[in-house]
């Protein structure tokens, strides 16, 4: 909150970055040392992409480490890349000054690559062998997890390619999040909320106070 600031154009809340109250307890457990996953089952339109935003910048100023972030497809990366990555980090200044500035002889800046002293973030799909077999990352955000192909390449889960990544990394932190898109019992991404100690935002009954999940 401290150091996000949301452009017009880019949120229909422009101005300096506040947490909705649901966002704050998922941001808390992502830079908790002690949390080695963490899965959203969410609805649409809540604020995800910033809150993965939020989670990126932290783990580039704070955190550095080698990171990969999996989107359904490359196009869906490219686009977050430019859409929503990179104004992020051009309007948060911890982030901005660490992130190397793309050169003739060197890009350490492109839509699906930022380096940064530490670590480097990586964008690819899910639809990319190529992309999935990366080097080892001690952050590994996957997004939309069921719209993710079954195979990828002839070489399995892409859930499980992507999985391998982190091994090398005791304390890698692992987040999922999406909107479930296949039926009950079908999806990943239920399945790993399922597996997860399944918390839910409670609001407060305006009536009687009773706290409830909506």
């Amino acid at each position: 909150e401290q150091h996000r600031y949301m452009p017009k154009g880019s949120s229909p809340r422009p101005g300096p970055w506040r947490c909705d109250p649901y966002q704050r307890e998922i941001l808390d457990a992502c830079s908790d040392p002690s949390v080695r996953e963490v899965t959203c089952l969410k609805s649409t339109q809540v604020g995800w992409s910033e809150i993965l935003n939020c989670v990126l910048l932290y783990f580039i100023a704070a955190d550095p480490r080698p990171a990969m972030l999996v989107l359904p497809t490359i196009e869906d990366a490219k686009g977050y890349g430019k859409k929503r990555l990179t104004p992020a980090i051009e309007h948060c200044a911890p982030a901005r000054q660490l992130v190397r500035k793309a050169t003739s002889r060197r890009a350490g800046n492109t839509l699906t690559l930022k380096e940064f002293p530490g670590g480097f973030l990586k964008l690819t799909g899910a639809n990319s062998g190529t992309g999935l077999r990366s080097d080892p990352v001690g952050l590994l955000v996957r997004d939309e997890a069921d719209a993710y192909p079954e195979d990828v390449d002839g070489e399995g889960d892409p859930l499980e390619i992507s999985r391998r990544r982190t091994d090398q990394y005791p304390d890698a932190l692992n987040l999922d999040g999406g909107t479930p898109a296949k039926p009950r019992g079908l999806s990943p991404v239920e399945a790993s909320y399922l597996s997860s100690s399944r918390g839910r935002f409670h609001v407060s009954c305006p009536h009687c106070g009773e706290l409830q999940p909506l």
